[in-house]
């Protein structure tokens, strides 16, 4: 190969690169207005690239929001959080949801946050996909176990269990819980409920 082809192909490449960046912009733009995740693929990775679509048509809701540490915004969180509702997702599951989102937005305030101002900020994230609902719930207070504590509630020796029973009801409802540190030092409240669809459901007079 020439070195005037080796510079075309140079050329091109750059070309390439640059509209492919450009291109990755806009869809970020796109994802920051309408509140999507936007995830940077290389091109070449093609299989990749398709595994990753698929990912994002997965999700058919995703939603952010930031509260102050006070109790009184309880009642509006909630109000976001059943706007994200679709109707095709079993309505007891969304009840559920809706209680573990209280109960863990409840115990960051109370506990979490206790010696804390009221405008230290909760992040929350709220994803809908086709099988799951999917809350995440951001504090920055203190690191804790989880996994033990939940052990020691259910260690029938344990003569101080009994507390802090909105933690048990998180383990109740949820397919998934976990409460890992994260590395700009906070604390993720990780809370998965796996859902049934409205039209899948049916009692033994209709099936």
């Amino acid at each position: 190969m020439s070195i005037y082809s080796q510079q075309i192909n140079c050329l091109a490449k750059l070309i390439s690169d640059a509209s492919w960046y450009q291109f990755r912009l806009f869809l970020e733009y796109l994802g920051t207005v309408f509140g999507r995740i936007t995830i940077a693929v290389n091109p070449a990775y093609l299989e990749m690239l398709l595994l990753t679509q698929r990912l994002l048509l997965a999700i058919l809701k995703q939603a952010y929001r930031q509260v102050p540490t006070e109790l009184r915004i309880l009642k509006r969180t909630l109000a976001w959080f059943n706007s994200l509702y679709l109707p095709e997702i079993e309505q007891k599951d969304w009840l559920q949801c809706e209680l573990a989102l209280a109960e863990g937005l409840t115990n960051a305030i109370r506990h979490a946050h206790r010696d804390k101002p009221p405008e230290t900020p909760i992040d929350l994230e709220v994803t809908v996909d086709d099988q799951q609902i999917i809350l995440r719930i951001w504090d920055a207070g203190a690191p804790f176990s989880l996994q033990q504590y939940l052990r020691e509630q259910a260690d029938p020796m344990n003569t101080h269990a009994g507390g802090g029973r909105g933690l048990v009801i998180l383990q109740k409802i949820a397919d998934v819980l976990e409460y890992n540190r994260t590395e700009d030092q906070r604390n993720c409240l990780l809370i998965v409920k796996q859902y049934s669809r409205a039209n899948e459901t049916c009692d033994e007079e209709t099936c």
